[in-house]
């Protein structure tokens, strides 16, 4: 679980915005840039990714903490990566409904786990990449 003020303090000490002198105290609203938070790209800034690389999968789920990032970036990414030449078939998102961040790694650890969605998209995006 990931509390607000706990992302909000991690995300300042992380990109250097904390206050120095107290760096456990909250910082208030902070935003990355490019590199840190991919979804305040535009779809251009993804033009060319097909060049470097040739499949691009995303999976979270829905409970997913970065549930609306993450649902931006698949809209700009993929823009992006038709509008620069790329094939749109070969940017695969993938959202997993009741799925939590970690959702595909605890399902392989709990003895006894239901397999969810999450689980056999990605098996099946990695077993495309072998059959290539």
């Amino acid at each position: 679980m990931l509390a607000p003020l706990a992302l909000r303090k991690w995300s300042a000490m992380f990109l250097n915005k904390a206050n120095t002198s107290k760096p456990e105290a909250d910082p208030g609203p902070i935003s990355g840039d490019a590199w840190t938070e991919a979804c305040l790209n535009p779809s251009s800034w993804w033009n060319g990714m097909h060049q470097v690389v040739s499949d691009a999968f995303i999976w979270w789920g829905s409970y997913e903490v970065f549930v609306d990032p993450i649902r931006e970036l698949e809209k700009n990414f993929k823009a992006g990566w038709a509008d620069g030449g790329g094939d749109p078939s070969r940017a695969m998102f993938l959202e997993s409904a009741k799925e939590a961040h970690v959702g595909p790694i605890v399902d392989t650890m709990i003895p006894g786990a239901k397999k969810g969605n999450a689980q056999d998209g990605i098996k099946e995006w990695f077993k495309g990449q072998l059959q290539q």
